[in-house]
């Protein structure tokens, strides 16, 4: 009789249980990359924010114009700074994509923007400057 070449069930479940094995000690690392890349794009919001508002501050003390809006690029300014608003900071960061205007601003914002419009654990937030002060941003970076 000829001898049939294969595996055996026991090596057919040997090798089931070594990649349910692998399989459940890598997927928390493969989880993790949602919540690290919304983190990421926070950041990078964050850094976006306050370019703009550090060129506009430039830009409204070359101008003279503490309070009004800039000639070039027709940004509405209060004390140098973008004001909290569509014709402020957002006329001179696109934000757009995943992120949404929060319903709600966080303390410590004028406006903030996140994933989910009522999500106050994963967001960056714009707070225009107050007289004789700097405009900051804030970021809350809890995602999951």
């Amino acid at each position: 009789m000829k001898r049939q070449g294969g595996f055996t069930l026991i090596e057919m479940i040997v090798v089931i249980v070594i990649l349910g094995i692998l399989a459940v000690s890598a997927a928390p690392k493969f989880l993790s990359f949602t919540s690290e890349a919304k983190v990421a794009t926070l950041q990078g919001v964050n850094g976006a924010l306050l370019s703009a508002a550090s060129i506009t501050n430039a830009a409204a003390q070359l101008e003279g114009k503490a309070d009004g809006t800039l000639t070039n690029g027709g940004v509405k300014v209060a004390n140098y700074f973008p004001t909290a608003d569509a014709d402020g900071i957002l006329k001179a960061v696109d934000i757009s994509g995943d992120l949404k205007e929060l319903t709600t601003a966080p303390t410590g914002t004028d406006i903030a923007w996140g994933f989910d419009a009522a999500d106050t654990t994963c967001y960056v937030g714009y707070k225009a400057a107050a007289s004789g002060g700097v405009a900051t941003t804030k970021v809350e970076d809890t995602c999951s």
